[in-house]
């Protein structure tokens, strides 16, 4: 669907740049996107900014890239992938 977008006054979520904005901002704000505190936001952006940067969907800025660097460190990212990886063995799938 190609159309123009609304007035911004009535699209809740604005458009990328603007979205990306303010997540590299808040991530100047400490290495967590609500600060010091790992929260759910970061569960949420942690996997959204990991897969949106592995696709060059988001260009992996400085920011983002630790912040990225760190989401993948945490024990139980490392677990779930470990998870996958072994799933993916389990089905026979070519590319593990």
């Amino acid at each position: 669907m190609k159309r123009e977008p609304g007035p911004a006054r009535m699209v809740p979520y604005g458009d990328l740049d603007t979205t990306m904005n303010v997540v590299v901002a808040q991530l100047g704000k400490g290495p967590w996107l609500l600060g010091d505190k790992f929260t759910a936001a970061d569960v949420l952006w942690g996997t959204a900014l990991t897969w949106m940067t592995g696709f060059g969907l988001v260009e992996a800025v400085p920011s983002i890239k630790s912040y990225v660097d760190r989401w993948n460190a945490r024990p139980s990212v490392k677990k779930v992938a470990q998870i996958d990886a072994d799933l993916l063995k389990v089905q026979g799938n070519p590319a593990s």
